[in-house]
Parts: structure tokens; C-alpha cells; sequence
């Protein structure tokens, strides 16, 4: 028994246009998510920075 070898040269699949549009979307999609995650981190810092400022006022004010 012989072992047959065949010439096959595949074509590009059909959908590597697909497959770029959704690498596409899902990179604009990281993008947003992770300027959302920084607009929070922003939040988050703003009401600490407020509350650490307000602590600080009410122990000035009950020193005098």
C-alpha cells in the first residue's frame, strides 16, 4: 500500500473580512471600556479627595 500525496492549496477562507470588522468593533469597545474605567477611578478619587478635606474641616472647627 502506498501512501498518496495531494496537492491542496486552499483558498483564504471567506469570512476574514468578518473576522476584521468584529477585531475592529471589539477594539473600539476596549477603548470605551477602559476610558469609562478611568472617568470612575476619577470619580472615586474626587469623593475621597472631598471626604478626606470635609474630615479635615470638622477637626479644625472642633479644635478652636
Amino acid at each position: 500500500m502506498t501512501a498518496k500525496v495531494l496537492d491542496f492549496t486552499a483558498k483564504r477562507p471567506g469570512n476574514d473580512f468578518w473576522n476584521a470588522q468584529l477585531e475592529m468593533r471589539l477594539g473600539r469597545i476596549e477603548s470605551v471600556v477602559s476610558r469609562v474605567r478611568l472617568q470612575i477611578w476619577i470619580l472615586i478619587g474626587s469623593c475621597a479627595a472631598m471626604t478626606v478635606m470635609d474630615g479635615l474641616r470638622i477637626m479644625y472647627e472642633g479644635s478652636i
